[in-house]
């Protein structure tokens, strides 16, 4: 278990290193859930044998089994489009004058999205 904690403690480190000089001590804590959360799963696996097929853990496929993170992997949230303030205004006075969103988007000076420019008027 000791192992598996420092594993998880160096993970950590390599992604986030400013969170494990600020928190220490809560990198160590989950470090050690980590550990014993594992220790279960491993246990639980060899009791009964059988890996959860519904859950794709174990599942062979023509490259390999696929990672944890692969099959239960989260799409990634579309990054923010950051917009000028000057923009912003100038989407608002066009919007006000009640021009159409396709000219909207033609007068402004750098290519903005119809959807960042919507939610730029909040």
């Amino acid at each position: 278990m000791d192992a598996i904690a420092a594993t998880f403690e160096a993970a950590v480190d390599r992604a986030v290193p400013e969170l494990t000089h600020e928190w220490p001590h809560a990198v160590w804590e989950a470090a050690q859930a980590a550990a014993i959360t594992f220790q279960v799963l491993l246990e639980a696996g060899s009791s009964t044998e059988e890996a959860s097929p519904s859950r794709g853990y174990n599942e062979e496929v023509e490259n390999g089994p696929h990672p944890a993170v692969m099959v239960a992997g989260r799409r990634r949230r579309k990054a923010r489009q950051k917009i000028p303030i000057g923009v912003k205004k100038q989407i608002v006075r066009l919007r006000d004058a009640s021009m159409p969103w396709d000219v909207v988007l033609r007068q402004l000076p750098i290519p903005v999205n119809k959807n960042a420019g919507r939610t730029s008027r909040t």
